[in-house]
Order: structure tokens, then sequence, then C-alpha cells
């Protein structure tokens, strides 16, 4: 994100996307952010596991939940249903 807000409509996600094309992401504040807010799961959904890596050197220590769907041992459904797991057991 390149406002650090959330968006909630299609037309602000347009104009955020567009953003973030011509305007540096601020990832880092924006995972602070969350985290200060009270987010404790993150959920990277892409490959290569890149997000997660990052976050973690972002957040360490921080009683943050991070994972990552692509893990090659346990591949399409099978991941979906190890998140679903642990978002299960979390604690609410």
């Amino acid at each position: 994100s390149v406002t650090l807000t959330e968006v909630s409509t299609g037309a602000e996600a347009r104009r955020n996307l567009v953003e973030q094309l011509v305007t540096p992401v601020r990832y880092v504040q924006l995972v602070e952010q969350l985290v200060a807010a009270g987010v404790t799961t993150l959920i990277e959904v892409g490959p290569n596991r890149v997000l997660t890596r990052l976050n973690q050197r972002i957040l360490p220590g921080k009683p943050v939940t991070i994972l990552p769907m692509d893990v090659p041992q346990h591949p399409g459904r099978e991941g979906l249903l190890r998140i679903q797991t642990v978002l299960a057991s979390a604690p609410k």
C-alpha cells in the first residue's frame, strides 16, 4: 500500500494499484501498522515465500503467526487445509 489505509471499494483499489506503479510501496510500515492494530496472522498467497521471509525480518519476536501458502510439502488443497487448521486453532 502507498496510502497505509484500508480500501473498501473497487474504485479505491484501482486508484491504489495505479499509485503503486508510480509511488514506493510502504510495506514495512504497513506490516507494522497491521500488527499494531491487532492483526495476529499474516498469510502469504504467492510463490516462493518472499513476503513470508520479509515479514519474519520485519516482526522478529512479535506474537504474529506468518503462514506461506506456497509450501512444497503441502501443495494445493493440502496447503489450504493446513492454513484453515492453523486459523481454526488460533486464539480468538
